[in-house]
């Protein structure tokens, strides 16, 4: 489908003919930086590692049964099974990786290529619309960085996470985002709230953050980046999380959820409170609860609900209002995938789609400050 300046996807990023910016600029990085023999090999490499892990999972599953069904089911055949089951799992998993170590390295160093063409070409679109791209947001994941650091993986998986840590930034936005609980499922730990805000810490640290985008709107700073939720015995889903400053320092914290979805994972989560709502339709299908009634009040006033409700509309959505930030946590599709890291395979498709997901994510934030008044 041609594009030209005409268009309303045009005319909603503010560049003038789309058309001609789309093949002067983003084609030729994305015609040199990947090709259809690159992606051909990618898609034999990455069907090997996933036979290979498929093959790792089932091992792992022939090895616990026997643990699983002839323990006991007394507190010491539970704590054996809890023992067994982390060395199975992660022993089936490192000995697969040793076994196929030159065949991940060659997979990496594609998907290495592949990242620093789409880096390339979401900077220019970034440009073209007045905002910052930041490719890897908070650097590489921390788990990767252990990975690496192992005495069987190649020296070439440092590299890696050399080039993301190159590529990183919007560190305090990453920090916020781990601290507000909205990266950790509903999952239930027991202990101490020491030992629980650790959890939730090194479990958010684990996750790789893609595709920062930070600038201003209307005199709003903004920071957004997308992050990949592990689902387990489900379809993965992506995060858009974005993250607006309010003009002053919150004092207490507020959380947000549209109903069935699970509240934010913080350890202060015992020191929230309901918070009630009018009208009627909000309190049906949000959640809100705060550890400072007035504020929370002050933030989600009756005259920004209908907004809410709008902005959320049928997909999962929420936030938390503490500290410096106001985090939105919405679920969609893989967005601004201008290129598969995987296996490098782009088209004019796969451009236009990305184009329309920034120009989504401008109007999003230009709502959202609407909606929460921090203009």
């Amino acid at each position: 489908m041609e594009i030209d300046e005409q268009t309303p996807l045009g005319r909603r990023l503010g560049i003038d003919n789309l058309d001609r910016f789309i093949d002067a600029d983003l084609v030729p990085v994305l015609e040199e930086g990947a090709d259809a023999q690159s992606a051909q090999e990618q898609d034999v490499l990455l069907g090997k590692l996933r036979s290979t892990f498929t093959l790792a999972s089932f091992a792992f599953i022939v090895a616990f049964m026997p643990f699983f069904v002839f323990l006991p089911d007394v507190w010491w055949g539970n704590i054996g099974r809890f023992l067994v089951f982390p060395v199975l799992f992660f022993g089936a998993f490192i000995i697969a990786a040793w076994f196929r170590r030159d065949l991940l390295v060659q997979f990496f160093m594609k998907a290495e290529t592949n990242f620093l063409v789409r880096a390339e070409a979401l900077q220019k679109v970034a440009r073209a619309v007045g905002i910052t791209y930041v490719p890897s947001p908070g650097g590489a994941p921390e788990a990767l960085k252990v990975l690496a650091k192992l005495n069987f993986v190649p020296k070439r998986l440092s590299q890696l996470t050399d080039t993301l840590d190159a590529h990183g930034g919007m560190d305090d936005v990453v920090r916020a985002a781990v601290e507000s609980g909205l990266l950790v499922g509903d999952t239930v730990v027991l202990g101490n709230d020491e030992q629980k805000a650790r959890f939730y810490r090194q479990s958010a640290l684990g996750i790789a953050f893609e595709d920062g985008f930070e600038g201003a709107r209307n005199g709003l700073r903004f920071s957004a980046f997308e992050w990949l939720e592990d689902v387990d015995e489900g379809e993965d889903r992506y995060h858009l999380l974005i993250a607006l400053k309010p003009p002053h320092r919150l004092h207490g914290v507020t959380q947000l959820r549209s109903r069935k979805t699970p509240w934010p994972n913080a350890p202060e989560a015992q020191s929230l409170s309901a918070v009630e709502l009018v009208p009627d339709t909000f309190n049906r299908q949000m959640r809100l609860r705060s550890s400072d009634q007035v504020e929370a009040r002050t933030i989600f006033n009756p005259a920004v609900v209908e907004r809410v409700l709008k902005l959320a509309h049928d997909m999962p959505f929420r936030a938390v209002a503490a500290g410096n930030f106001l985090i939105l946590d919405i679920v969609g599709d893989n967005r601004f995938s201008v290129i598969e890291l995987a296996t490098g395979k782009w088209s004019r498709q796969r451009i236009e789609d990305a184009l329309r997901d920034v120009a989504e994510l401008l109007e999003l934030v230009d709502e959202a400050a609407h909606t929460f008044m921090i203009r």
